[in-house]
Order: structure tokens, then sequence, then C-alpha cells
């Protein structure tokens, strides 16, 4: 029998020959640079160069793993993620890795790859292992792959060497559920899933298949399962039945069925007869330990929502932490039981309640003020109203109510599409200078019709001492524009402390360039931009003149911006400005630039990519191009010579210049760049909808295919049709 210790010593084994390897590397480096004295490099310590190489994406790290036999050792013996594209030869990159602990596998394996993966899991590798991710893969493929996990967990529970606390995660996305992996799963599911199962991810499109799926597969013995995410699964009813069948059978006690903390089900079609199956489970205890709990975007009326209210007040879900409600058909009047529960303390933990987009009223939003104004409210940190324009007139009464509230913990206030008039605003600014708002540190304004008068009214407020340190503000989409200069400049003459706005976003208002002169005015009197990270201003009626007024803002030295997107503004001719902002320290740290239909002459894109040269902006992950027409195959060539030759863009994972001119010529001239430099870092190329016919689309996308290097963990490129390739962070 194979002790817990055997395996520990093993591990520890192979850290003692990478710190052996790196100490005889540092030996090394030291001849090599005599200079140095050993001082500096005796500090690099083997602990250090693991957690640069944890930090490192999977590019880099076979990068790193190629400069010579101590990185080579280092990268794969410290790798705790893997994110990999199954192209031929994808177990090369993470074999012997025997500290991973998430492997996510992209599309489709060859049968020889997948057979030595599943050899390598059989026989005790990845010992680490917690999470497997198995994102649209061949249907064999997932066969193959859950019997190797059935075995290895199988193997570990008889031998007794699994820790008792250990849990496992299992994500599966497919386009179509088959019945060979519903068997597949359930026989796994059956035979050792059961045992370790914590987290448990489905993602499909397929609504016979996700029906079948719970049908087939029993979940009801999962003791520790207390994550279950089905977002965007169409269950629908009959879906919806079979998974409640599944996991909470009638006549099995709740000690022997999964502990539910976290349940997902947005955007799964449930209907009010899924919120009768959902809280008949609530009234036999099964959610005792429940602390999140989406149902968003639904089809969920006001019968459903009753429901649930009458079911909390039973203290159904005590240790609630997060209740989402947000995009259903619950309409005037309905959310009163609900809130109305929560004032009697059904869930005294509730910290984040979101219910925008559900056509509520004023009565609804004056149940939720008598909520706020109890004991119970006081962990309340987010509160989301967005879009019900019905409850402006309760406005007022709720922003006082929250001066008298014990809640004191709000940190995020979400009030999109919600009108604002000047009376609305002022309780708001009262709100603000009470003290009891002093955790806020997001709020929301986008499209609440917000004038010039609400806006200097609310940036006075912002700069008052007493008003709290507000970081993300949204004051996009209203009416702000046409200032009165007298109004700004008695703004601007007023005492006030420093706002450290980390994200603004004022974009799609009617600003023009003088109101953008006085805006950054009042910015760089208060508002130090070299502290803010993420600024939008898309689609103002604002042209390349602004940009002067911005750039020549920032400060010369570094600062933090990180994201800038100028998108739908009529720039043309700021090339000379972009060019300037990227030759200085104020372009460092920036990671993603968005100029999407900016009426870019090609002037300006050569510009920007001249101002690259420089190679002062080496941290650019993101460039966002698409809809300038004047970029060409031209740019193309151009962009290879800063991407291949001067390595101006050494980080850059996304680009996208979709809806130009560019043809099969120039996405050829791409391609062949690809092919010779399998090395690079570029992830994602959008060519939506440029001059391509269907029968060069159909020879291009075959030369992409034999194109992709096993060192690059993701490469998409999105044609006319949308791309089913989804980024990970998105699933």
């Amino acid at each position: 029998m194979v002790e817990v210790g055997d395996i520990q010593a093993q591990q520890e084994a192979i850290r003692n020959v990478v710190k052996a390897r790196s100490n005889k590397f540092i030996r090394r480096l030291s001849v090599a640079y005599p200079e140095q004295e050993g001082d500096l490099l005796s500090r690099i310590r083997v602990s250090t160069m693991m957690r640069v190489a944890e930090y490192c994406d999977v590019t880099t790290q076979n990068i790193l793993s190629s400069v010579n036999k101590y990185f080579n050792s280092l990268i794969r013996t410290t790798r705790t993620t893997a994110d990999i594209n199954c192209q031929p030869g994808w177990v090369d990159a993470i074999n012997r890795s025997p500290f991973l602990k998430t492997i996510a596998l992209w599309r489709e394996s060859t049968p020889e790859d997948t057979k030595r993966f599943c050899r390598i899991v059989k026989n005790d590798g990845f010992p680490e292992l917690t999470d497997m991710k198995l994102v649209y893969m061949d249907d064999n493929s997932l066969h193959m792959i859950l019997s190797a996990l059935n075995t290895k967990i199988n193997r570990s529970l008889r031998l007794n060497i699994m820790s008792p606390s250990f849990t496992a995660g299992v994500t599966i996305a497919v386009y179509d559920v088959s019945q060979r992996l519903c068997y597949a799963f359930a026989e796994a599911a059956q035979e050792s899933l059961c045992h370790v199962l914590g987290r448990f991810k489905l993602i499909t499109s397929d609504i016979d298949g996700v029906e079948n799926f719970f049908k087939t597969v029993d979940f009801s013995g999962f003791s520790l399962l207390d994550e279950i995410v089905l977002s965007s699964c169409p269950l629908q009813r009959r879906g919806f039945e079979f998974f409640i069948r599944s996991m909470w059978p009638e006549g099995l006690s709740g000690s022997s069925l999964a502990p539910v903390r976290i349940l997902r089900l947005d955007d799964c079609q449930i209907h009010n007869s899924g919120m009768v199956s959902l809280t008949q489970v609530m009234r036999r205890g099964l959610f005792a330990n429940l602390e999140v709990f989406d149902i968003s975007s639904n089809k969920i009326s006001e019968k459903g929502i009753r429901l649930l209210g009458e079911t909390l007040r039973g203290f159904a879900c005590p240790k609630l932490k997060v209740l989402n409600l947000t995009d259903n058909f619950i309409s005037v009047g309905n959310l009163v039981p609900l809130f109305d529960a929560l004032a009697e303390g059904a869930c005294p933990l509730l910290s984040e309640i979101e219910f925008g987009h559900t056509g509520i009223s004023e009565e609804d939003l004056a149940a939720f003020t008598r909520f706020m104004l109890t004991p119970n409210a006081e962990n309340v940190s987010r509160v989301n109203f967005s879009n019900n324009p019905q409850i402006t007139g309760a406005l007022p009464a709720f922003f006082k109510a929250l001066q008298g509230s014990p809640c004191e913990s709000i940190k995020t206030l979400l009030m999109e599409g919600v009108s604002f008039s000047l009376v609305e605003v002022q309780a708001l600014t009262e709100w603000l200078l009470s003290g009891k708002a002093a955790q806020l540190k997001a709020m929301v304004l986008r499209s609440n019709l917000l004038d010039e008068e609400s806006f200097c009214l609310l940036l006075n407020t912002l700069i008052n001492p007493k008003c709290p340190r507000i970081s993300v503000i949204d004051f996009s989409s209203n009416l702000i524009g046409s200032f009165k200069e007298e109004r700004w400049l008695q703004l601007l003459a007023q005492d006030g402390e420093e706002v450290f706005f980390e994200q603004i976003d004022y974009g799609f208002n009617p600003l023009t360039d003088n109101d953008m002169r006085l805006f950054l005015m009042f910015m760089s009197r208060f508002s130090p931009l070299e502290r803010t990270a993420r600024v939008g201003f898309a689609s103002n009626l604002i042209s390349a003149e602004t940009l002067s007024y911005y750039f020549r803002a920032l400060p010369d030295g570094p600062c933090c911006l990180n994201f800038l997107a100028i998108d739908s503004c009529s720039i043309q001719g700021c090339g000379r400005y972009l060019y300037e902002f990227l030759s200085t320290d104020a372009s460092r740290n920036l990671t993603s630039l968005s100029l999407r239909d900016c009426g870019l002459t090609k002037e300006d894109v050569f510009l920007l990519l001249d101002g690259f040269d420089k190679q002062v902006c080496t941290k650019l992950l993101s460039l966002r191009l698409d809809g300038n027409p004047s970029i060409d195959d031209s740019f193309v060539s151009r962009f290879i010579v800063s991407y291949g030759e001067r390595s101006s863009f050494p980080n850059l994972s996304r680009l996208d210049a979709g809806y130009t001119e560019i043809d099969a010529d120039g996405v050829m001239t791409l391609i062949d760049f690809l092919k010779e430099n399998q090395g690079i870092r570029l992830q994602s190329i959008d060519f939506t909808s440029i001059k391509v016919t269907s029968e060069e689309k159909g020879m291009l996308k075959g030369e992409m295919e034999n194109c992709y290097s096993v060192h690059l963990s993701l490469w998409r490129v999105c044609w006319e049709t949308v791309s089913s390739n989804r980024s990970f962070s998105s699933l």
C-alpha cells in the first residue's frame, strides 16, 4: 500500500532536484558575469523562480523551457495550471509536470495523444490534479478521459491515499451532449466521482442533450458537491425537472444529498414551474448551506417570485449571501413579499442583491427600503436595481432612508437606466455626504438622463471631504454636454479633496472638444490622471483635438493607465498625438487600446505603429482597430514588421481588424508569418467581415488549421460567422 508520506517524500525529492539545478545555474551565471560578484545572482532563489514560472502563461513557460535544461526542468516541475489547445503533440507540453492542479483541454485531440494522456492519468500522473476542464473536445476523447479519471480516483480510494478533504472539479463544454457522453459520465459518477466531486459545470446549447444528461446521470449520491454551474444551459421545463430529480430525488435524506453552496442557473430558460420544484427542495431543508443563488435571465414571473419569498420566510436559506433575480418578468408589486421576508430576517447574512430589469415599481422599491432600515440589511454590500424606470419616484425616499439605515457597508451601487432628475441627484448626494456611504467604491449612473447641472452637482459632491473615495464611476450614455464655462470655472475654484478614479467612463455623451477640455481641467485639478487605470470616452462629439488635451494632461513619467477606449469618435488626424503618447512613459503600462470605428486615416495607422516601434508601450495585450476602412493589406505588412522584426508588441495576444479593407492576400501574408513564427504570443485575430469570398474563406481557414503551434494555448480567427472557440475566462 502506498502511504501519503511516500508521495510527500517523492515531491520533496523533486523539489531538491530543482533546487540543486537552480544553484548550479546560478554558479554558471556567476562565471559568465563576474562583475556581479555573485551578490545579485545569489538572490535568485528557486522559490522565486518557481513563482515566476507559475505566473507565466503556457506559451511563455514553453519558451522559457527551451532556454536550457534548468529552465526546462523548472517549468515542467512548477507549473500548476495548463490551458492547452489540443493540436498534435499537446501531451508533451504538460508531460512530467507533477504539480499541475488545473488542466484545461480545448478542441479535438488525436486518438494517439488522448491515449498517451489517459495512460499518464491512469498511472498516477498529475498527483496534484483537482480540476479538469474539457472544452469542445471530440466525443471519443471525452469518453477516454472520463474513464481515465474514473480509474485514477478509484485507485486512490482503494489504496486510501486520498485526503478526506479532497474535492475535485469538472467542467464539460460540448456542442452536442451525446448518449455516449451521458453513459461515460454516469459510470464515472457512480463509481468514483460521487465521492470526490465538489464543483460541476456544464456548458452546452443542446436542449435535448441536456435533458438526456440529467435523465441518465444520478447526482443524488454526490455528498461533497457544493458548486453547480449550469449558466446558459437550455434546461427549459422538462430538462429542469430532470435536473431536480437527479440532484434531489424524493424520499432521500438531506445528509446523503449534495450540500449545495453555490447554485448558478442563470439563462437556463426556467419558468415558474421550475421555481415550484426549487422551492419544494428548499422546504425539505436541502438548501441550508446555500450562499450563492443566481436565477437571473430566466422566464420567472410574479408567481414564481412570490413563491420564493414565501419559502425564504420559513428560513429555508439562512446562509444566503448572494441573490440575483436580474432580467426576469417579475412586474409591478411582486417583489414586495420577498423584501418583506428579508426584512423579517429570512437571510440575515445577505450581502449582494440584484433585481435589475425586472419591471418593478415604486411599491417594490419602498419594500426594499423597509428592508434596508432593518438590522438584517447591515451586511449588504452590493445593490443592483438597474433598468427599472418606474422606480424613479421612490428614489429620494430610498436615499433618505439609507442615511438612517444600519447598513453602512454598500460598496457597489448599480443604477443604470433609471431616470434621475435634479431631485433624485440631490437625494443621492445627501446620502453620499451623510457618512453612511463610507464604504462605497463603485457607482454606475449609465443612461440616467443626467444633464450638465446634475453632473456638476455630482462632481462637486465627489470632491467634498465628507464624500467616500469612489474609485469606479460610470457616467456614460447620458445628456452631459454643452457645458457653460462659467459654471465650470466656479467648480474649479472650489476647495476640495483629491479623488482617485481608477476607472471612469463618460462615453456616449454629446461631449464636444470644449466640453472635454473643461472636464479634463477638472480632472487635472482634483483627480490626478496618473492614478486612473481605465478610461473610456467612446461615441462622443469630439475630434483629434480632444486627444491632444488628454495626452498633454498626462504626466511625463509612468502612470497607471492600462485601458483606453476611444471608439466611434471622428478623430481623423490623431496619428501624431498617438505617436507622441506612445513615445512617452505615460503609455508604459497600457495593456488595451481600442480605436474602433474612428475614421483613422492610413497616415494615422502608420504613425500609431511608429509609436509602438519606440518600444515604450511593450505591455500591450489587446489592439482593436476594427471598423476603420483605411486599414488594408499594407497595414498587415507594416504590422508584421513591428510585431516580428522589431518586437514592438512582445506581449500582444489580441488583434481586431475586422470590417476593414483587408482581403485574402493580406490574410495569407499574416498566415505565412504565423507559420514561420510559431512561438509568438498572439492568440486572437479578428477579421470579421473583411473582403473575403466564400471560396477564399474556406481556403484560408484550412491554412490557419495548419499553422497552429502547440506552444500556444488558443488561436482564434473570427470570420463572418461567430466563432465558437470562446476564451476560457468567459466559460
